[in-house]
């Protein structure tokens, strides 16, 4: 059986799966006239370990896998065949019918796909109540959290386009009809949103902290998806607009390519988190990979040294590979990526989870070890100017605690909190945390310049 891979409609690789194992040999591979633009390193994909890789990517990162396992042995057994069905290849392969991040489309195929697939047709929604989505979040939340006692069946019984989408939190992807109201994407429709349960009490007002950090974000200058804490049917969620999606006239989508780092990387998912100690691409990576890449190099590389400190003032330790990503530019341009605009942007100031990033500097996690000299150090190792690293956190100190009392304004009109209460303690916990990592981080100064070690 054979695996046909589309970005924008236009086929990027076929796959012969019909000896597949655990492997992929390399005369299986066999590159269309869209390969240069599946991936931000296309050659990656001609070896067949990194094309593993960034195929596991695409399928769902919780326990609601186990459904797309069934889904694809059911379909591998329809045709008789018998290919290895742990491998995403395969998992993919028998869910061709789902959605996908970025641009990307999959199709089973015969030995000679086509190469363009026709134009998606206008959408195809159908009304979902707010009942109904916060019967949904409730099943999402056991998809993720209780997957042992949940039926695959009853995962399955989702009606709409199911898409795969990363996060260990439960997610579903909905769309909004002319009018404004929620709806559930069938047929070849892609969803413009997605819509996160959240409710976790060692997190209190998490939703509401999510968005106003978002937002915040925004103020500064840091492109971030738009956010919003709502709540449907006493289910506190966070809804998010996608930032692969682009709602054309007439009722089309059209789909922009996007890729998270590890994906990007042709890295194994499994090391979207290692603390910067482990196999799993470092910074230096994400700054080369926009050096090569990216149509404006310096301003890309600029903003992420934005995000990056960003994160590391606000606490927010979340900011792992498949939270940044790398936006690709339309289908009829020179290959070019740029940073795309982040989701899951928090504050965990004030909660066992303030200590550290996701990604460290240099083998460096701890956010009071970061100084002043780390920064440099971090500057040379990404081949970046040091003084443009310094002038990004100065910028920052000066901006963020206004950005975050001004956006925290600004959602109370909008959002939906169980408990505003705690939305504004930990968002006066944020602001506090970022002033006194401003204090630390002018003692640290001091103490360098006194000791000549930022000199050169």
């Amino acid at each position: 059986m054979f695996f046909a891979i589309y970005v924008h409609r236009h086929l990027g690789l076929t796959l012969d799966l019909t000896e597949e194992h655990l492997h992929l040999p390399p005369d299986a591979i066999r590159a269309g006239p869209a390969f240069e633009s599946l991936t931000a390193h296309p050659d990656n994909l001609r070896d067949p370990v990194r094309l593993r890789h960034w195929l596991e990517a695409f399928l769902p990162e919780n326990n609601s896998v186990v459904p797309w396992r069934l889904h694809a042995r059911r379909a591998w057994e329809d045709h008789g065949a018998g290919a290895d069905r742990a491998t995403a290849a395969s998992v993919l392969w028998g869910n061709t019918d789902a959605e996908y991040t970025g641009a990307i489309d999959f199709r089973q195929s015969d030995s000679r796909p086509p190469d363009q697939l026709p134009e998606r047709a206008p959408a195809t929604l159908e009304p979902l109540s707010e009942h109904a989505i916060g019967e949904r979040l409730e099943l999402a939340a056991r998809i993720a959290e209780a997957a042992p006692r949940t039926r695959p069946s009853e995962l399955l019984a989702l009606s709409g386009r199911r898409s795969s989408l990363s996060g260990m939190r439960g997610k579903l992807g909905l769309s909004r009809d002319p009018g404004g109201n929620w709806a559930i994407a069938h047929g070849d429709t892609l969803n413009t949103w997605i819509v996160k349960h959240e409710h976790r009490p060692h997190l209190p007002g998490e939703a509401g902290v999510e968005s106003i950090c978002q937002r915040t974000l925004g103020l500064v200058g840091i492109p971030a998806a738009s956010t919003e804490a709502r709540i449907f049917d006493g289910h506190q969620a966070v809804v998010s607009e996608r930032t692969d999606r682009q709602p054309e006239p007439g009722g089309h989508v059209d789909a922009r390519h996007q890729e998270e780092w590890i994906q990007a990387a042709c890295h194994t998912p499994d090391h979207k988190y290692d603390g910067g100690l482990g196999p799993g691409p470092q910074w230096p990576d994400a700054y080369r990979l926009l050096q090569e890449r990216a149509a404006k190099p310096e301003a890309e590389t600029t903003m992420l040294t934005r995000v990056l400190a960003a994160a590391w003032m606000l606490g927010n330790g979340d900011q792992h590979r498949r939270n940044l990503g790398f936006l690709h530019g339309p289908a009829d341009t020179v290959p070019a990526v740029s940073l795309a605009p982040l989701y899951d942007a928090s504050s965990a100031a004030g909660t066992r989870y303030d200590k550290g990033l996701a990604v460290g500097m240099e083998g460096v996690t701890g956010t009071h070890r970061i100084t002043p000299v780390r920064w440099i150090l971090h500057s040379r190792a990404c081949g970046i100017p040091a003084d443009r690293t310094l002038a990004v956190i100065e910028d920052l100190f000066r901006t963020l605690p206004d950005a975050l009392a001004t956006a925290r304004e600004q959602a109370r009109t909008i959002d939906e909190n169980v408990s505003q209460a705690h939305v504004d303690r930990r968002v006066d916990a944020a602001i506090r945390y970022v002033q006194a990592r401003e204090r630390n981080y002018r003692q640290q100064l001091r103490r360098a310049e006194r000791r000549g070690m930022l000199r050169g």
